[in-house]
């Protein structure tokens, strides 16, 4: 099968305007490409964030194509948290608009069990979500079933590894304070 990736800015998480341009540009792109070129299975969204998926759901008709969602995180809960998001109207829109389009995806695909529930109860069938949980492997072994080899130069040493995104829910200085 083939990825198609469309082009984007290489430093559009600088600002907010230039995020939005970023956003819309893709959009865009992704749409064109899409009418142009309308052999695809499937089209593939990441969200958040939320602003191109009606795009990413039109490019999905046009192309007769299954609509799958790869929820990352959940909005706008975390935006609640984080107090980018204070306004309830706001918030329950939100709240409305992304469940609309996990009501809508073919597949959905999640990297934790407890965010199954919470589709779910948004109304999403259990037979449509696929928990695809991140790198670590809290068993201790491979994906063969072995026990994965350990690091002995780290037999006494405190290590703190983090692999997750550098956005604002994280708390890296937190992180760091604690390492």
């Amino acid at each position: 099968f083939d990825i198609v990736r469309v082009w984007s800015f290489d430093r559009y998480r600088d600002k907010l305007v230039t995020r939005l341009c970023n956003y819309a540009l893709y959009s865009l792109l992704a749409f064109v490409y899409a009418v142009w070129d309308r052999d695809a299975d499937a089209v593939v969204a990441g969200t958040p964030p939320p602003f191109h998926l009606p795009v990413v759901y039109l490019l999905s008709l046009v192309a007769g194509a299954r609509f799958v969602l790869d929820v990352r995180d959940l909005y706008p809960e975390t935006a609640v948290a984080l107090g980018v998001v204070e306004n309830r109207a706001v918030e329950w829109l939100y709240r409305q608009y992304e469940r609309w389009f996990w009501r809508r995806a073919d597949a959905l695909t999640v990297p934790t069990e407890p965010m199954v529930d919470v589709l779910l109860a948004a109304g999403v069938s259990r037979e449509r979500v696929t928990v695809v949980h991140n790198a670590y492997n809290s068993a201790g072994t491979d994906l063969d079933g072995s026990e994965s080899v350990a690091v002995p130069e780290w037999d006494d040493v405190f290590v703190v590894a983090y692999a997750g995104g550098m956005g604002y829910a994280p708390d890296i200085p937190t992180i760091l304070d604690a390492a």
